[in-house]
């Protein structure tokens, strides 16, 4: 019998949907980290500034009293921040994939930025020259509530776009991972994405004080399905039991404080005063058993170790 043969036609067109597929993930990528580099340019430095310039005031949303000794101005906003906000996202924003939600997003965080600049450079100003010492405050107190207003602003703007941002680069990374099983079955490297996206998903869910305690624990149950289907597999491939044997640690502490989170949260325990007072000192060392700065420390502790793999 002779051998089937493909069909040269049904070949060529299957190159033509790979190569568009290809290009139109460019495209998108190509979007996506452009707007990222606007984001990143920019965001660090205007809540740095906008903490500063809270820090002095008993209450920042009031505003001065007048009567403080220190006042500080938030800084500037970060002119490399706006040159990334202006061509570079310029370029790609009417560009094909259209990301309506994305695009939307990215252009209220450029504009609120833009009108947080000249409301920062002021209050910079005149807090620098002293200003406030001569006029007991009163054009800082002028000044407040529009720079305020237009912080708030840019606050909603910035976490409307991350929030985008992490969607889109947590779809591209699910879909990876998908063509990944397609076309090579479940690998080493598709069990290390996997774990790493499922890992850092339980943690955000158990980053709140308050969350759904039912879908964590379905979420943690697959999370746990999914290591030990890994911990069988990766031992019978070539080369790989003892690099996968410190992940595999790794693995198995976030799964016991996530456990811990979540019997903790579901009993209502409250913290004792030792316990607090480890959550309130940023520099301690320790965290209470189920809480959230535990479960974060246990995924730092896997990312780490999922690097050296």
């Amino acid at each position: 019998m002779a051998a089937c043969e493909r069909n040269p036609l049904q070949a060529g067109a299957d190159a033509l949907d790979a190569a568009q597929a290809t290009q139109a993930r460019q495209a998108r990528n190509g979007k996506v980290n452009a707007y990222v580099s606007c984001f990143n340019a920019m965001d660090g430095d205007v809540r740095k500034g906008v903490a500063v310039y809270g820090s002095w005031m008993q209450d920042p949303q009031a505003g001065p009293r007048g009567d403080e000794a220190k006042a500080f101005g938030p800084g500037h906003v970060p002119r490399q921040g706006l040159d990334q906000c202006a061509g570079p996202v310029d370029r790609v924003l009417t560009a094909e994939p259209a990301l309506p939600a994305l695009d939307t997003a990215v252009v209220r965080f450029r504009d609120a930025a833009k009108a947080l600049e000249p409301l920062f450079e002021e209050a910079s100003r005149y807090y620098a020259d002293d200003g406030f010492r001569q006029d007991a405050f009163a054009q800082g107190k002028r000044m407040h509530p529009p720079l305020m207003a237009a912080i708030t602003a840019y606050g909603e703007a910035s976490d409307a776009l991350s929030s985008q941002l992490q969607a889109q680069i947590e779809g591209e990374q699910r879909a990876r991972i998908a063509a990944l099983e397609q076309s090579e079955g479940r690998t080493a490297d598709f069990y290390h994405l996997s774990l790493m996206a499922d890992a850092k998903s339980l943690v955000e869910r158990m980053a709140e004080r308050t969350f759904d305690v039912a879908a964590a624990e379905r979420e943690l149950d697959a999370f746990d399905a999914l290591a030990e289907e890994a911990r069988a597999q990766v031992a019978t491939q070539d080369g790989m039991a003892d690099r996968w044997a410190s992940f595999n640690s790794g693995l198995d502490d976030l799964r016991r404080v996530a456990r811990a989170r979540i019997e903790r949260t579901r009993a209502g325990t409250p913290y004792t005063q030792d316990e607090q007072r480890m959550l309130d000192n940023p520099a301690s060392g320790l965290a209470p058993r189920g809480s959230a700065r535990a479960v974060l420390e246990a995924y730092n502790g896997l990312v780490e170790r999922a690097n050296r793999l």
